[in-house]
């Protein structure tokens, strides 16, 4: 309680001297109301912030205007999909007809990769090759590797160039070298294809299996190529032989068994048109870049995690709750059973831990 006389001092009943003063100087006084002097940031009118602290002095915690809680956050993700596509040309001279083939679908392989919001890195690399030692990229055009900023047209152009068959050194099998040359320890020109972070597909075009004693141990291989990404996100395509019968070429099985292992599709070297395993290469190696896990800013209470996905074509999907894994220690979460296509707003509503 306090007196105000009127030569303008005034005079303290009943109130101690630390309740009169301004400890921490915010130009409020605890008798004035401010509940904590011993910070600057609680005072009565203070805005209030998000750790549970009654900044304001009114008796709520963490509250803001109209009612929404300070805590509340909104996240709007957009997916993309990140890969690095790596054709391997085998130049054997039993690729020499496959490969003009496979060049005329250089747009079936790319068109379904390079889309709007995709983040796609293209390249060659040859074996057996005068003009391009194994697991060097090929330099056509003066680009090493192709990306959706290059567009469909320049960019089919460029892979119909990179996979024909370059002169070749006869019976130099090398795939897997080329692979690992390429992927796992890229030279300094190469680097800027090859990425951590981005899921790996791998299509390689070979008559047979690797009998120079490159690719025996696929395993081995699918391991290197999981190390080398981080979470195993490799997957390796095929154009080889797979004994169907419909042509004098042997199953390779070494190479099938990479492709299986891996979860990846193979066709028939045999065949005299790949624009439809060419396009589902594609599409294959664009989902396998997809994301379905995607980081929050802060840490979230997992009961307040609301997810809705607006989709491409303008419509909305609403997940449920159990299908939204969180992850307190990564603050992130994965969705379980559903995978954004490109372009998609992943929106993410949480109350953030104070």
């Amino acid at each position: 309680m306090w007196m105000f006389l009127a030569c303008g001092f005034e005079i303290g009943v009943g109130y101690s001297a630390a309740e009169r003063a301004d400890a921490d100087a915010d130009g409020y006084r605890p008798l004035d109301g401010d509940c904590d002097d011993a910070r600057a940031d609680v005072f009565p009118g203070a805005t209030e912030v998000c750790d549970g602290v009654d900044q304001s002095c009114d008796g709520a915690v963490d509250e803001g205007p109209n009612d929404i809680s300070t805590c509340a956050r909104t996240e709007e993700i957009v997916q993309v999909a990140s890969t690095d596509l790596l054709v391997v040309i085998d130049n054997s001279p039993g690729t020499a007809a496959v490969n003009p083939i496979l060049s005329g679908a250089a747009t079936d392989l790319l068109t379904p990769l390079l889309l709007p919001g995709a983040d796609i890195h293209v390249a060659v690399a040859t074996t057996g090759a005068l003009d391009a030692p194994d697991g060097v990229l090929r330099d056509v055009f003066g680009r090493i590797f192709v990306d959706q900023g290059t567009g469909v047209d320049a960019a089919s152009d460029w892979l119909a160039e990179a996979v024909r068959a370059p002169e070749q050194v006869l019976d130099a099998k090398r795939t897997r070298a080329a692979i690992e040359a390429a992927i796992l320890t890229p030279s300094e020109r190469d680097v800027a294809f090859g990425r951590a972070w981005a899921a790996l597909a791998v299509l390689i075009v070979a008559e047979e299996d690797d009998d120079a004693g490159n690719l025996p141990y696929v395993t081995d291989l699918i391991r290197d190529l999981g190390e080398a990404r981080g979470l195993g996100r490799a997957t390796v395509h095929a154009i080889t032989g797979v004994g169907d019968g419909k042509c004098e070429m042997a199953a390779a099985t070494e190479t099938l068994a990479l492709v299986e292992l891996s979860g990846g599709t193979a066709t028939s070297a045999c065949a005299t048109d790949f624009a439809v395993f060419s396009s589902s290469v594609g599409q294959l190696a664009l989902q396998s870049g997809l994301h379905d896990r995607f980081m929050l800013s802060d840490v979230a209470v997992e009961s307040s995690l609301s997810v809705v996905i607006l989709l491409p074509d303008g419509s909305e999907l609403a997940i449920a709750p159990d299908d939204v894994v969180y992850d307190p220690k990564g603050s992130g979460i994965w969705l379980s059973g559903f995978v954004p296509p490109v372009g998609s707003i992943i929106r993410i509503e949480y109350l953030a831990q104070p």
